[in-house]
C-alpha cells in the first residue's frame, strides 16, 4: 500500500510539471452533487436529475477545455473542409429511409381509413 502511494505521488508529481497540452487534464470546479454531506445532494436512483448532473458537470468541463485551448493556440474546431468518413453505408442509409418513408405512409394510410370510416357513419345518420 505504502508503495503504491509512493508511485501515484511520482505520477501526480511528474503530471502536474507537464504544460495542459499534454495532457488535456480537465477537472470541473464543481464536483457531483451525489451522496456527500450537504444539503443539496441529488438522489442517484433519480435518472433525471442525475443525468441531468453528469450534462451540466460535462458542459462546465467542455467551457473549461475550449478556453484553455483557445488561450495556447490549440485547434478544435474541423476545418470546413472536413470530410468525416461514414460509419453506415451509402446503400444501408436508403434502405433505413425507404423503411422509414414505407413506415410514414402506413401511417397515413391507416389514419385516411380511419377518416373515411368516420365519415361514413357520419353519412348514415
Amino acid at each position: 500500500s505504502k508503495a503504491l502511494r509512493v508511485v501515484a505521488d511520482e505520477l501526480s508529481a511528474g503530471h502536474s510539471a507537464m504544460d495542459w497540452s499534454e495532457t488535456f487534464t480537465v477537472v470541473p470546479t464543481n464536483p457531483l452533487p451525489f451522496g456527500g454531506a450537504g444539503g443539496n445532494a441529488l438522489d442517484v436512483h433519480d435518472d433525471l436529475k442525475r443525468e441531468v448532473a453528469f450534462y451540466n458537470t460535462a458542459m462546465e468541463g467542455v467551457i473549461e477545455a475550449r478556453a484553455l485551448c483557445e488561450r495556447s493556440g490549440i485547434p478544435f474546431r474541423r476545418p470546413d473542409d472536413f470530410f468525416a468518413e461514414m460509419v453506415k453505408t451509402d446503400d444501408h442509409m436508403a434502405k433505413v429511409k425507404d423503411r422509414l418513408i414505407f413506415e410514414t405512409k402506413k401511417m397515413e394510410a391507416f389514419e385516411q381509413r380511419k377518416s373515411n370510416k368516420e365519415q361514413r357513419l357520419r353519412a348514415k345518420e
